[in-house]
């Protein structure tokens, strides 16, 4: 009897409950839609903020880039003026070979500087790019040195096939294809270090243009390709490396000062555009 009683006090305890247990879990219900929308936004707004830190600290680590390339342009200028002679021991040989006066020198499309060297198909070549033809100087200077390689036309030395590899990267520029420049200069470059040009010969008499005057003009094209892809501290630092061409010199210090007002003009522009 107890147990009944007891049994019957229970259920009626449950079914009390019942209804109170079911109004509390109609608020819940109501109210769960909006607690996931407040979720929500504040989750996107966390994204937006960590995403706009994200991008400070992109715009201050490529500033720092650009600080350090900047001090190593600097010391790079430092190097070559040390290194250069004092021109009072010079003497100029008066032989055929030494390098010819360039008051004649030209520049192609503010690119490619033409001086007097004897480079029979590369003379051709840039006859024809003056006239306004640059496709058909690219296709010659590369039919004339047979894909490239002194070794299948012995009457063009390994310095005048890199001359004339540089000048189809000049052109291909021109031509607005700055990745394809850009990776025919980069082939160009690893050839130099890989000791193509032979670096020992570097200090002797070479007709127009010189072993060193290619390695720079190299640099110098490469720098124009870097600043249309939009990498302006490595720009500055391969015109860097084009100092030490003379009749280049003045140019790539003017490309150089315009880099250094552009920089900070992108800076500038990447947070207006973040804003």
């Amino acid at each position: 009897m107890a147990f009944k009683l007891f049994g019957l006090h229970f259920l009626r305890r449950w079914k009390r409950k019942q209804p109170a247990q079911t109004q509390r879990k109609q608020p819940l219900n109501k109210w769960k839609p909006l607690q996931l929308k407040s979720g929500k936004t504040k989750l996107r707004r966390d994204l937006q903020e960590a995403t706009a830190i994200i991008d400070a600290q992109k715009k201050q680590l490529a500033e720092y880039d650009f600080l350090l390339t900047h001090s190593q342009a600097i010391e790079i200028d430092s190097a070559v003026n040390s290194f250069r002679p004092d021109m009072k021991e010079i003497t100029m040989p008066v032989t055929p070979l030494g390098p010819k006066s360039t008051p004649t020198s030209r520049w192609i499309e503010d690119i490619w500087l033409c001086v007097d060297h004897d480079i029979k198909c590369l003379k051709h070549a840039e006859r024809h790019w003056k006239n306004g033809n640059p496709a058909y100087a690219l296709q010659h200077v590369s039919n004339s040195i047979n894909a490239g390689s002194h070794a299948y036309n012995p009457f063009i030395s390994p310095c005048e096939e890199m001359r004339c590899r540089v000048f189809i990267a000049a052109v291909l520029h021109t031509l607005g294809k700055y990745e394809d420049s850009k990776e025919r200069v980069d082939v160009i470059l690893q050839m130099i270090a890989n000791g193509y040009i032979d670096q020992a010969n570097l200090g002797r008499v070479f007709p127009r243009p010189s072993p060193r005057d290619t390695v720079g003009i190299t640099h110098y094209i490469q720098g124009r390709n870097l600043m249309k892809l939009g990498s302006l501290p490595e720009a500055y630092l391969s015109f860097s490396r084009a100092l030490e061409v003379p009749p280049y010199h003045d140019t790539v210090r003017g490309f150089q000062q315009q880099l250094a007002r552009e920089w900070p003009t992108c800076n500038q522009s990447l947070e207006l555009g973040n804003a």
